[in-house]
């Protein structure tokens, strides 16, 4: 019984000596630095604005910017949602309209 409580002690001095407990529960598969990536270090950069998803049934269409779901006529950053189309959102501001696309442009080889 006294080797048994030599061990559990062992083992306690052991787990509370180690550095840090984040070290044990990282992620292995994540690339190191990931916080980083999609980062930009200037301060007077805009806003991404990332276009996430289109769902269409019927007339009704939905689209999700920045994880916020918007509808024909809703307001985004100070633009108006004009068209909602399969892969692209049409977006109307004081400095003119542009597309959001959900996938990006590929370049077909002839």
């Amino acid at each position: 019984m006294a080797n048994f409580s030599y061990v559990y002690i062992y083992i306690l001095v052991f787990i509370f000596s180690m550095p840090s407990f984040n070290v044990m529960s990282a992620d292995p598969t994540r690339p190191p630095n990931a916080s980083n990536f999609g980062t930009r270090s200037s301060a007077s950069s805009k806003p991404k604005q990332l276009l996430t998803a289109i769902f269409i049934k019927h007339d009704n269409r939905i689209a999700v910017i920045n994880n916020h779901k918007y509808q024909v006529g809703d307001k985004f950053q100070n633009q108006l949602v004009v068209k909602i189309e399969p892969y692209r959102v049409l977006l109307k501001s004081d400095k003119g309209n542009y597309y959001l696309t959900l996938v990006p442009k590929v370049k077909q080889k002839k």
